[in-house]
């Protein structure tokens, strides 16, 4: 199985980020501490306790700060899922690179994490956040501490650290999460998670409770800000039946908006499970695993649980997914923009004729009739051709268009030029 089809499934739970809240259950293992607490030997152990108390801490906080799943039982059951497909190895791989786990520590973690409060401010606590659970990760030599340079794609900075860059630049660092007062112009640069962009300054998350006005997602856990414009309130996330889309709350996961042919307004409908007949696009039933089609241009398929992604050759998944070293040549309607035909290809080499991005295996994908910034991508369903990246000087819009890898901006609503990468120290 690969890394890339292990991070899509990571991307697509939403557990990774969850919080520990009480639960009897020690995750199947069947072994306690002293204390009462699970036994935690590796990194597999901790996310299968964090993930399951996760739907605990839900359940048990819902009347304030809302849900994301039906039921306890069907977050627990969502968890599960994903399990065989690499959830806690993945876990155990990336945290292991630069870490070791403090068996101890991290069942006193666990415990913490048992007893936080329903009223915490933002988005459900994560360990790497919290000074309780800095002894439970033991740094290796390679974790970088505060000030050193770090890879944002890696849990490689000192638990209660942040590896951050400024904006425009390409350089991250460990640092400690800003304090309220610091200059900011998006939330990801405030360790509050809150940028009031009109001051220019980080303040404390407003949390807003249910029912509240809202301007943003600032709304107290798993609510959401919906509304039209200038009247919008912190709502539920909505189950079956319930009416989604422009304007109107998002799903529960484990539900998808099905929309009708025309307009932006529909109702959450149960995800499909396998065996299912199912379209393709977005706007009908979705899914809970993969819509797989027979062939490319077919408009059903069958819902099925994947253990790889498709490979050359063979039709794409409904949500346009591909095998490494393959890319999904995906033909769209003109008037529409969904997806009526889908296959995985080979990348194409210089020169070849390519129709969409990521086609080429170097270089970019350019087409004489829309163009920017000296380069010109591909239009809806019309072919281009796979030409080198930009060189040094010349016009980008961003970093994937040059040959060194970097596009200067300057300002960020301004086009940038093609640099040499700086050297991050």
């Amino acid at each position: 199985m690969t890394r890339i089809f292990l991070a899509r499934l990571l991307a697509s739970t939403g557990l990774l980020a969850a919080a520990c809240g009480p639960s009897s259950s020690d995750g199947g293992t069947g072994s306690t501490s002293s204390s009462g607490g699970p036994v935690v030997t590796t990194f597999t152990d901790f996310y299968r306790h964090q993930t399951r108390d996760a739907c605990a801490y839900e359940e048990r906080c819902a009347e304030l700060r809302g849900r994301r799943h039906a039921s306890r039982a069907a977050c627990e059951a969502r968890a599960e899922q994903f399990v065989p497909f690499g959830l806690s190895g993945s876990a155990e791989e990336l945290a292991g690179l630069h870490f070791t786990l403090d068996s101890a520590a991290a069942t006193r973690c666990l415990d913490t994490l048992l007893n936080l409060p329903c009223d915490l401010p933002n988005g459900d606590p994560v360990p790497w956040d919290l000074a309780a659970c800095a002894p439970a990760f033991v740094p290796k030599p390679s974790a970088a501490d505060v000030g050193e340079v770090c890879d944002p794609s890696a849990f490689m900075c000192k638990v209660g650290t942040r590896c951050m860059a400024p904006a425009g630049s390409q350089c991250h660092h460990c640092a400690e999460p800003p304090p309220d007062g610091t200059t900011c112009s998006h939330d990801s640069e405030c360790g509050s998670a809150y940028c009031n962009l009109a001051e220019g300054v980080c303040r404390p998350f407003p949390a807003y409770r249910r029912g509240e006005a809202c301007t943003s997602n600032h709304c107290i856990g798993n609510l959401i800000c919906v509304g039209e414009e200038g009247a919008r309130t912190c709502q539920d996330q909505v189950g079956e039946g319930q009416p989604c889309g422009e304007g109107h709350s998002a799903c529960l996961i484990g539900f998808s908006c099905v929309l009708p042919d025309e307009g932006d307004q529909g109702t959450c409908q149960a995800l499909l499970e396998d065996g299912a007949t199912c379209e393709r696009g977005r706007r009908g039933r979705q899914c809970r695993s993969h819509c797989v089609f027979p062939s490319a241009t077919a408009a059903t398929g069958t819902c099925q649980t994947l253990t790889a992604w498709p490979g050359a050759g063979e039709p794409c998944t409904n949500a346009l997914g591909c095998a490494e070293e393959t890319f999904a040549d995906a033909r769209r309607d003109p008037t529409t923009g969904m997806v009526t035909a889908c296959e995985c290809r080979t990348p194409v080499p210089l020169g070849g004729t390519c129709g969409v991005a990521g086609a080429c295996a170097a270089g970019l994908c350019e087409h004489p009739t829309r163009c920017a910034h000296g380069r010109c991508a591909p239009t809806t369903n019309v072919e281009g051709t796979c030409v080198p990246l930009n060189a040094n000087g010349d016009g980008c819009s961003s970093s994937s268009e040059c040959d060194s890898g970097y596009c200067d901006r300057g300002q960020m609503d301004q086009p940038g030029v093609c640099a040499p990468a700086p050297v991050c120290e």
